[in-house]
């Protein structure tokens, strides 16, 4: 296993401009967004954006919030362990 070491302001630098490349699926929705107010003069409702937000990810990828939460469980289980001691036993499985 090879670990580069990266200081935390490149990290979020890189996972910002990385994060936000990939978040351009959602530009249909956002042009939705836009139309709806162009056309009906008000703002959808935040549960019909975060609706269409959800639809999107589901279009993309049917298991999207499946494995979203086995990456979120995965993740805090790091949080609470010693990193390094997760390495190790993931390595072993």
């Amino acid at each position: 296993m090879i670990r580069i070491k990266v200081n935390s302001s490149d990290k979020r630098q890189f996972s910002q401009q990385y994060g936000s490349s990939i978040e351009r699926e959602h530009e249909n929705t956002y042009n939705w967004f836009v139309n709806e107010i162009k056309k009906n003069k008000k703002i959808p409702s935040k549960e019909e954006f975060f609706f269409r937000i959800a639809e999107d990810h589901l279009q993309e990828f049917p298991d999207y919030y499946t494995l979203l939460r086995v990456m979120e469980y995965i993740l805090k289980d790091i949080e609470n362990k010693n990193e390094a001691d997760f390495l190790i036993e993931w390595h072993r499985k």
